[in-house]
């Protein structure tokens, strides 16, 4: 490569980095299934491919395990550690050499299973200092979050349980080095071992017609990878790699330019984790003076999702309409907490099974018909427990992405300028009991905060995380620290209900924090929110209404009447939302719809394929929508709610 050109390479880097850090670019992944290759020869189908692939993967996996353990010593860790390079295989090679590979392979094969060693040595050595800061209560190493000094503190209680002492370093306690995941992460590779373009032919390696220089290219509906692959488990000439054109189907969320994957096998699948990067004009922490409207959610345990619409008025105070929204799935958690309790009993029966064989709790082993019927029973549980895993896993992606569609939808639909969450990084609840603890566990919050995170930024509204201290047993009207109890609309004990003794206030526990984020995130010196009534013109989604059916009508008017009949604090005069003696004054709503006011939403992701495939087993709000209702002289206006 010419000198202009690595100046040129570095100069853009530094940019990307730079945009990325000030949040004017979002970085994440896709997995992607590829299906089919097509060599000089003719088409490969996916069960060549995956073979092919598996052949790359054994050379990159041999390479990478020959390297850390001739390395896994606290001499060549800490000289990797001091390295400047922002490239974990370039920090490996200019230190410790490049690597012999074995038979003949090219160069990039290890480069590839140098970045997994350098990226997991990286990683240990700043486990390494968190751990040695605690065993000799010196001052930790920077950088060093609170989450990673919680579990690295677990991790020496439990090895001092074990051996009834404290280890006496890092070194006692990881003797061996660490596993390494069996992939290849190709963002270490250049064009002589891999090519990403729109039109690729088959047998060379052509320059791209995107950007030469950073090697990213914009998606179109379809993209080709063009790589050099083995066709034999042991190649030992050039002759036995040749190039393959992989046609790549671009995903729906998948926009913005793309780099190089990372492969791996899963099952008999393989994926390829697409890494993409987005523009966005908003950045992803805007501070307070960024929007004067946000969609603040609270997380629940039964409720899953419950958010309010606060408001900066000019004068400087923050409102809210006092209507809580929800976003309930009893149907889906109720399969999440099943696969959960199956994969515990599965995992008590593998352990009791082991150790009558004598056998490590997590070693798999194939093993083999003839060695005995506890064995064999082993493997079959095994066996179940990766299916249920599996099907745990998919559960939690789905709960999460329907949940976070949701989100968005009423935030671009109530005209929100951002939408604000908790931050539960370091969430602990060991406080509540074993029950309670397991329910805490299956809720799959931070999949649901990096989605959000990343729809609410594609969707062009900003994204903020506030400190979660006392936004529940605080007041959001008074500031006061306020009792919790039984909800009026439940004959069974619990604290999902906030009573306030300083101002009277009596409301849903989920509800009053909702209302005390988005008070933090539009102005974090005030602690308190006012009611402001407005006329509500607005229209019902049909993709989101309830679902209808004489069972789902008699259940609301079951609950609804329960609710109407019971006595609780009342009220605030005008305060609405609020739970009060006898039935709430209806709402009335526009019947006329002249347009739709919501410039921002291009492409809305309905709700109408969440209904149909969970019908009966999620409870949501409907999403209402602003309009525009005809004024004097043939104008239209927006009405807020």
């Amino acid at each position: 490569m010419k000198a202009k050109d690595v100046v040129a390479t570095v100069t853009a880097s530094a940019k990307r980095r730079g945009a990325r850090r000030r949040g004017e670019i979002t970085t994440r992944s896709a997995a992607v299934r590829l299906f089919r290759a097509v060599e000089p020869n003719g088409v490969l189908t996916e069960r060549a491919l995956f073979q092919r692939i598996g052949y790359l993967l054994d050379l990159v996996s041999e390479t990478a395990e020959r390297e850390i353990t001739a390395h896994w010593n606290q001499t060549d860790v800490e000289r990797l550690a001091a390295s400047k390079h922002m490239m974990a295989y370039k920090a490996w090679g200019t230190t410790f050499g490049w690597p012999s590979l074995p038979g003949h392979a090219p160069s990039r094969v290890g480069w590839a299973a140098l970045e997994i060693v350098g990226r997991t040595v990286r990683s240990s050595a700043h486990r390494r200092g968190i751990i040695e800061a605690l065993l000799s209560d010196t001052p930790l190493p920077p950088r060093s979050d609170e989450v990673s000094i919680r579990n690295n503190q677990r991790r020496i209680e439990c090895w001092t349980t074990d051996h009834g002492r404290k280890p006496a370093s890092f070194w006692e306690m990881e003797p061996d080095p660490p596993h390494l995941p069996r992939q290849a992460v190709l963002s270490a590779t250049d064009k002589q071992f891999l090519v990403i373009g729109n039109d690729l032919a088959v047998g060379n390696a052509p320059v791209t017609s995107g950007d030469s220089v950073t090697d990213r290219v914009s998606l179109t509906d379809r993209v080709s990878m063009s790589i050099l692959l083995p066709t034999q488990p042991d190649p030992q000439t050039r002759v036995d790699w040749t190039w393959h054109d992989i046609p790549i189907k671009r995903p729906d969320h998948m926009t913005g330019e793309i780099g190089r994957p990372t492969l791996r096998l899963k099952g008999k699948r393989i994926i390829a984790d697409m890494p993409f990067t987005t523009a966005t004009t908003i950045p992803r922490h805007p501070g307070v003076a960024a929007t004067t409207r946000i969609l603040a959610i609270d997380w629940g345990v039964n409720t899953p999702l419950v958010a309010s619409v606060t408001e900066r008025l000019l004068d400087g105070t923050i409102s809210t309409d006092g209507r809580p929204l929800h976003f309930s799935a009893p149907g889906l958690s109720t399969k999440i907490h099943i696969l959960h309790r199956q994969i515990h009993f599965l995992t008590d029966k593998i352990n009791r099974i082991g150790e009558m064989l004598g056998v490590a709790p997590d070693d798999r082993g194939l093993v083999a018909l003839d060695t005995g019927k506890l064995s064999r029973k082993r493997h079959v549980l095994w066996t179940e427990r990766d299916r249920v895993s599996d099907r745990l896993s998919h559960l939690d992606q789905e709960f999460s992405h329907l949940s976070s569609r949701w989100a968005i939808e009423q935030a671009l639909a109530l005209d929100c300028g951002g939408v604000a969450v908790e931050n539960l990084a370091s969430l602990e609840p060991t406080k509540h009991g074993k029950h309670q603890n397991e329910r805490h566990a299956q809720s799959p919050k931070s999949q649901i905060i990096d989605k959000i995170e990343y729809k609410s930024i594609d969707a062009g509204l900003s994204f903020v995380k506030v400190n979660p201290r006392g936004t529940s047993s605080q007041c959001s009207r008074c500031g006061e620290t306020s009792r919790h109890t039984t909800a009026p609309d439940s004959t069974k004990p619990g604290y999902r209900w906030l009573r306030c003794t300083a101002c009277g206030i009596s409301l849903d526990r989920d509800h009053a924090g909702s209302e005390r984020i988005g008070a933090r995130a539009l102005d974090p010196t005030t602690p308190i929110v006012i009611v402001k009534h407005a006329v509500r013109r607005e229209s019902l989604d049909i993709a989101t209404l309830p679902a209808r059916g004489p069972r789902a009508r008699h259940r609301r008017s079951r609950i609804e009447g329960r609710r109407a009949c019971s006595v609780v604090t009342p009220p605030q005069p005008g305060m609405a939302g609020h739970r009060a003696v006898g039935a709430g004054p209806e709402t009335t709503f526009v019947a006329q719809v002249c347009m739709t006011v919501n410039p921002r939403r291009t492409d809305p992701r309905r709700l109408d394929g969440m209904r149909s495939a969970y019908l009966g087993g999620i409870h949501v709000s409907p999403i209402r929508r602003l309009i525009a209702v005809q004024m004097s002289g043939n104008q239209l206006r927006q009405v807020d709610q």
